[in-house]
This record gives structure tokens, C-alpha cells and sequence, in this order.
């Protein structure tokens, strides 16, 4: 058990640093300003001034529409395990299970502590709703985990909303901010000799820029060497981060290779 709660808090620390690092920014977000400036409008207008009123109404309208919009976009971002088989349609890639790993159910979710029993117990059409809010406010939710049998190599991806600024040309700079945190993640957990860097991997086909962390873990007295490497996809305001995490040998090649792009 002690394994199996490292091996998936491991899959998931990665991804939440980096989504701490791109949600960062100062900046105020553009619609934020557009709010502030039509409160101050209405205090300064007279309420009985019927053009205002009618302004007003247009401006709350399309606010309306815009959250209505923001809410759909969000419920797209999110892909669907059919039995061996990960497909998410808004990045265009899909995940095939091999030999000998699964994709875990929503139970084992629980179990891993990846998902509430509160959510599970909620019927798929609440929990899509509550996952679809966890996103849009800022969480890193975990869409996908294809793990072997003993629940120790595995390969997820999360998915988290950032500054929608940000495209793929920002990976190598979110990653550099990223590094530091990381390292001081690790150590917090128990690893030692903990290295992480930014490389470039293979990765459908181009070379990307990742994160490759290497560390040891001790555990009931044996030493067991780990291996991540993370690539990170963005697109209009989503991130999809894909971690692959081995143990004493590294086969993360192996399991980015169980990634594909949507014929």
C-alpha cells in the first residue's frame, strides 16, 4: 500500500506544480476590468434614466452568454476511456492501453484518493458538473490513469485551466519556473538524489520540451529508483499534462509511446 501511495503521488505533484506556475500571473484578466468599469458606470448613472437601464440589460445579457460559452468550452476539454482506449477530441490525442496495464475505474479512483466518494456517489451527470467546476476554478483534475497491475508504473494525464495567452511556445519557460518547486516537492515525500530537469523527448513524432525527474525512495528498507518525464499540451486556456512514472527500471519511453494523435 505504501508503494502504491507514492507511485500516485508522484503521478500528480508534476502537473500541480505546473499549473501553480502558469495560473500565477499578475495580470488582470481583461473581462475582470470590463466588470469594474461598468459597476463604476452604474453607480454614476441616474436610475431613472431609461437608456442606461436598457444598457444595462444588453451588457448583463451577454455576460450570460459569455459564462454559457466559457461553460461549454470547459465540458469539451474533457476526454472518455472506452475500454482500452483514451480519446480526448479537444487536444486531438488518444491513449491505447498494452499489455499488462489498465485504465482505472472510478472506484480505484477513490481508492487512490484521485476522486472523492462524494463526487463518485453523485451519478455521471453531477460529477461531470462538479469536475467541469473544479477546472474552471483553477483545479488540476485528473481525466485519465493507465497503471500496470501492481500499481506502481503508470501514465495519467490532468487537465487544468491557465492564462489563455499562453500557447505551446510557453512550455520550456512554465517548465523552468517549475523545476525548483518540484525538487522541494519531491524531498518533502521522502526521495532523496532528486534531479529535475528539462529535457526534450519524443513525443508524437517532434521533440518537446519535458521535465525528466530521476530520484531513490526507500521503502520498508529497500531502495527503489524512479524515472518521470512530462510533457505538457496547451490550447486556448486549457493545459493537458501527460506524466509517465516508473520504478526501478525506466520505461517511460515506453508509455509516452502509448500516445497517439486521433486519426
Amino acid at each position: 500500500m505504501k508503494k502504491r501511495t507514492i507511485a500516485t503521488l508522484l503521478s500528480l505533484v508534476m502537473a500541480f506544480s505546473l499549473t501553480a506556475c502558469a495560473g500565477g500571473s499578475d495580470n488582470t484578466d481583461s473581462r475582470d476590468v470590463v466588470v469594474e468599469e461598468e459597476t463604476e458606470e452604474a453607480e454614476d448613472t441616474d436610475a431613472e434614466d431609461a437608456d442606461a437601464e436598457d444598457a444595462d440589460s444588453e451588457a448583463e445579457d451577454a455576460d450570460a452568454e459569455e459564462e454559457d460559452t466559457e461553460a461549454a468550452d470547459a465540458a469539451d476539454v474533457f476526454g472518455v476511456v472506452d475500454g482500452d482506449v483514451y480519446t480526448n477530441e479537444y487536444f486531438g490525442i488518444k491513449i491505447e492501453a498494452i499489455d499488462g496495464y489498465s485504465f482505472a475505474d472510478d472506484d480505484t479512483l477513490v481508492d487512490l484518493g484521485l476522486m472523492t466518494g462524494e463526487l463518485l456517489g453523485q451519478g455521471d451527470t453531477l460529477a461531470a458538473e462538479a469536475m467541469k467546476n473544479s477546472l474552471e476554478s483553477g483545479e488540476t483534475v485528473i481525466d485519465c490513469y493507465l497503471v500496470d497491475a501492481d500499481f506502481m508504473n503508470s501514465i495519467n494525464l490532468t487537465l487544468s485551466s491557465t492564462d489563455s495567452r499562453l500557447t505551446q511556445d510557453d512550455v520550456a519557460d512554465m517548465i523552468d519556473a517549475s523545476l525548483s518547486m518540484l525538487v522541494s516537492t519531491y524531498e518533502s515525500m521522502g526521495a532523496s538524489d532528486v534531479v529535475c530537469e528539462r529535457e526534450t523527448t519524443s513525443f508524437l513524432g517532434e521533440e518537446v520540451p519535458c521535465i525528466r525527474t530521476t530520484g531513490v525512495f526507500e521503502v520498508q528498507g529497500t531502495t527503489i529508483d524512479l524515472d518521470v518525464v512530462q510533457v505538457v499540451l496547451v490550447k486556448d486556456g486549457y493545459t493537458a499534462t501527460i506524466t509517465a512514472t516508473t520504478y526501478m527500471d525506466d520505461e517511460t519511453a515506453t508509455l509516452l509511446d502509448t500516445v497517439s494523435v486521433i486519426d
